[in-house]
């Protein structure tokens, strides 16, 4: 819930503003004046009368003047929004002021534009601050997130009813932009099932990376966050003053390759079960879980890369997060796949992201594990099937995936 960490001392406490308005509504103050008018006009005149109306129109345009001086004042700014995985509370921060206080701000918090079309905007958050004055103020919206993606944020609605709640004015009130960042949902990958690991390097025991042995020393460079320690050249850091690391190319495999898939083709079903969404989660869970096994990882398709530290895979769901479907064949993933097993051929594991099973020419060596989405399941999601377990013919591992399926469920050795 959004909430404002800095409340003003001038602030109308809200005990009093309940009973306001809980009173103050436009057809119980219009009943009231047409009674007392009514009274007036039989007992004392029209020159009192008019006195009265007079108040009553000053009241009204004091009704409508309010709102909007109070809305002209306002600025406001974003602060920087830290980036979090699908399915967990992200926080964004509001900066507020007024050149002078103003009262009853109802401030709501919209999307802007997205890169995901999947993502709801439906859970706007709204704030309401008692005072804003001079000294800004921080508004803090905890916002659930659903869907990986970029959002925009550019733009608050602001809405005022003050003094009397006569007259509801709303304005659109321009922000220091600022992008809302939300990975792919991670799913909690333990241990591997050891029938699809049967014949391949498997995970646990696929030796570490290597001591740089055989790998080919290029130089120092500056130390950058989630650098191993036994990386830093502590004689040349101290020398230079500054920390620096030494870096190497390596000139071994990876143990594990990733084909990332971004076809419209993918694009089927709703809001969290969407079978795109689900295959860049199980990417992501994935090279999460081969970065603490400690192997290497390298992906490929609509994002290429490798990961042997956290940065770089933190690098590598912030391309998850700004991939958009886009249409294509698919002849062209099944052909980008085949490139990348021939590519990597010393790879323990291969995973592709398809609907249907891709074969591939010639025989690679590694075990391809093809996740296949059924996407009759994405489709008409009520429909009710026996799920299929997975399968293995050689060096290929079919596992059909459903939208109903729980993926941890799935992943984990049983």
């Amino acid at each position: 819930m959004p909430h404002n960490n800095n409340p003003s001392h001038l602030a109308i406490p809200e005990h009093w503003q309940q009973r306001f308005y809980r009173v103050a509504q436009l057809r119980y103050i219009v009943c009231l004046l047409l009674l007392v008018l009514c009274f007036i006009a039989w007992n004392r005149g029209l020159a009192l009368l008019y006195g009265v109306v007079a108040m009553l129109l000053a009241t009204i345009t004091l009704s409508a003047i309010v709102p909007w001086v109070y809305l002209a004042r306002l600025q406001a700014r974003f602060l920087t929004i830290p980036p979090v995985h699908a399915g967990s509370d992200q926080t964004i921060a509001l900066r507020v002021q007024a050149k002078k206080t103003v009262y009853g701000i109802t401030l709501k918090l919209a999307h802007n534009a997205s890169t995901n079309p999947a993502i709801e905007e439906d859970n706007h958050q709204i704030a309401y601050a008692q005072a804003i004055g001079p000294q800004a103020d921080t508004i803090i919206y905890q916002t659930p997130t659903r869907q990986r993606g970029h959002i925009q944020l550019s733009h608050i609605d602001a809405q005022c009813a003050y003094p009397f709640g006569l007259f509801h004015l709303s304005k659109t009130i321009s922000a220091q932009a600022t992008t809302q960042t939300v990975y792919p949902r991670l799913i909690s990958i333990r241990t591997l099932p050891s029938l699809w690991l049967n014949g391949a390097n498997q995970c646990d025991a696929y030796p570490r990376q290597q001591q740089h042995g055989d790998d080919l020393f290029l130089g120092l460079r500056d130390y950058r966050y989630g650098d191993q320690y036994r990386r830093i050249d502590w004689r040349a850091s101290a020398r230079r003053g500054d920390i620096k690391v030494r870096e190497f190319e390596q000139l071994e495999q990876p143990s594990l390759l990733l084909v990332i898939n971004n076809a419209d083709a993918l694009n089927i079903g709703e809001g969290e079960r969407n079978a795109l969404e689900h295959s860049l989660s199980l990417a992501a869970s994935l090279a999460d879980y081969a970065l603490r096994q400690g192997f290497n990882t390298v992906y490929t398709g609509a994002c290429n890369g490798k990961i042997t530290s956290s940065q770089q895979l933190t690098d590598f769901y912030q391309q998850l997060a700004e991939l958009t479907p886009q249409p294509q064949q698919a002849e062209y993933y099944a052909l980008r796949v085949e490139q990348a097993l021939a590519e990597h051929s010393r790879a323990s594991i291969a995973i592709s992201f398809a609907l249907a099973p891709i074969t591939s020419s010639p025989p690679q060596q590694q075990k391809h594990w093809q996740c296949i989405f059924d996407s009759q399941s994405y489709l008409k999601p009520l429909m009710r099937a026996r799920s299929q377990s997975a399968s293995v013919q050689g060096n290929h591992v079919m596992i059909p995936i459903r939208a109903s399926d729980n993926l941890e469920r799935l992943f984990n050795d049983k």
